[in-house]
């Protein structure tokens, strides 16, 4: 699964990793993302237009009966997407993506859990395949996110059995525009990160930072 995630955006960054017009202004950064929280994502419109919102991470169900629903998950499992009854319509019409910096998994096989960091090879930015919704009442509406997981590649599965499908620059649109997907993620690192990470309150660099390094210091 995927439970938390960092990312750190400037405008133009933005325009030039993901294409998105007139966001020179945006700047957003969170290094310890967690669920219910709003997330830059980055959807098309039904005139192919690329935008980028703020989304909430759970998935709300059009059909539910209020926003603040407890059945929102936060991710959807790549192998079923395309029958599941909540996720199949957003399979076929709101696919999205979600920036990312790195992502945190949780090794079982200590106690207590011990929390990896895994990001790219060159620190760059990466993306998580999506799929978006919109709940809407006489009240106003909510727009929402979840993120599409696989089985742990080599890089991943000693820590986790699940993990994030992670999109490079080239299956951006791909994603987006024919539902296509790669066979394979890009180079992951990881390296193990402080239990502080398991609170969203601690929100800075240090949740980041290899704790190998500093027991070394």
């Amino acid at each position: 699964m995927c439970g938390r995630f960092s990312v750190s955006l400037k405008g133009k960054e933005v325009e030039e990793e993901f294409g998105i017009k007139n966001a020179n202004n945006f700047i957003f950064e969170s290094y310890n993302a967690a669920p219910s929280q709003l997330m830059p994502v980055v959807y098309m419109d039904d005139q192919k237009n690329k935008l980028l919102a703020l989304m909430e991470w759970g998935f709300l169900a059009p059909w539910a009966k209020q926003a603040k629903d407890p059945r929102r998950p936060i991710n959807a499992r790549f192998e079923t997407i395309n029958k599941s009854r909540l996720f199949k319509p957003s399979y076929m019409r709101k696919r999205c993506f979600i920036p990312a910096r790195g992502f945190y998994e949780w090794c079982d096989e200590t106690s207590p859990k011990q929390p990896y960091y895994f990001y790219k090879t060159d620190q760059s930015l990466f993306a998580f395949a999506g799929l978006w919704s919109l709940w809407e009442n006489e009240a106003g509406c909510v727009f929402s996110f979840a993120i599409i997981t696989k089985e742990a590649e080599e890089s991943v599965k000693p820590i986790h059995s699940r993990m994030p499908f992670v999109l490079n620059k080239e299956n951006y649109d791909q994603w987006l525009v024919d539902a296509q997907l790669p066979d394979k993620s890009p180079s992951l690192l990881k390296h193990p990160v402080s239990l502080n990470v398991n609170s969203p309150k601690n929100n800075d660099a240090s949740v980041i930072a290899d704790i190998t390094l500093i027991k070394s210091m």
